[in-house]
C-alpha cells in the first residue's frame, strides 16, 4: 500500500511541477518518472492488494503511462480495468477523482 501512495504522490508532484500542455505531445519515458514506475510496479507485482487498490494502482500506472506519450499502453489498462464497470454512486470523492482522469486521458 505504501508503494501505491509513494508512486502516486510523486507522479501528481510531477504534474504539478510540470503540467501537460493543450496539444502538446510528451516525448517518451522522463528520468523524473522511473522512481514512480518503480513504486507503482513494486505495489502491481507484491499481488497482495485488495481488489479497489489493484485498480487503482492500474489506473495510476495508466496516467504514469499517458503523461508518457504510451497512449496504447494506457488505453489497454483502461480496457483491462473495466472503467466502464466502475459504480461511481457512494464512492469516496478520490475514486471519483480517479474515475474523471481516466475518462479524461480516455
Amino acid at each position: 500500500m505504501a508503494e501505491l501512495l509513494l508512486g502516486e504522490s510523486k507522479l501528481e508532484q510531477f504534474l504539478k511541477e510540470h503540467p501537460l500542455r493543450q496539444g502538446a505531445s510528451p516525448r517518451g519515458p522522463r528520468p523524473q518518472l522511473t522512481e514512480v514506475r518503480k513504486h507503482l510496479t513494486a505495489a502491481l507485482d507484491r499481488g497482495n492488494l485488495k481488489s479497489e487498490f489493484l485498480q487503482e494502482s492500474n489506473l495510476i500506472m495508466a496516467k504514469l503511462d499517458y503523461v508518457e506519450g504510451d497512449y496504447e499502453a494506457a488505453l489497454n489498462i483502461y480496457a483491462r480495468v473495466g472503467l466502464e464497470d466502475w459504480p461511481l454512486t457512494g464512492v469516496p470523492p478520490y475514486r471519483l477523482r480517479m474515475a474523471a482522469d481516466a475518462y479524461a486521458t480516455k
